[in-house]
């Protein structure tokens, strides 16, 4: 994008939509329309998998409560379950 003189916004993958590619020309639009959509299809996805695995790791590990999702989200979470506590 650069190399046409348009720039996104700087944001975490969390908040990239179509929406983004507003204020893009027409041209630049619609050819990163298809990708953003994509991008938007895949933060969905991540979001009802990361709701299974907290289902899955509450019911199956009652100790998960006592955690606090830190730095590393579910990397974190899997450390600490394996850590001796003490």
């Amino acid at each position: 994008m650069k190399s046409y003189g348009e720039r996104l916004p700087k944001c975490g993958t969390e908040q990239v939509s179509r929406e983004l590619a507003a204020k893009l020309s027409a041209e630049l639009r619609e050819v990163l329309e298809p990708l953003l959509k994509e991008i938007e299809s895949l933060n969905e996805r991540i979001k009802e998998y990361e709701a299974r695995m907290e289902k899955i790791a509450r019911e199956s590990y009652p100790q998960v409560a006592l955690l606090k999702t830190g730095e590393g989200g579910r990397n974190t979470d899997c450390f600490d379950l394996r850590s001796d506590p003490g």
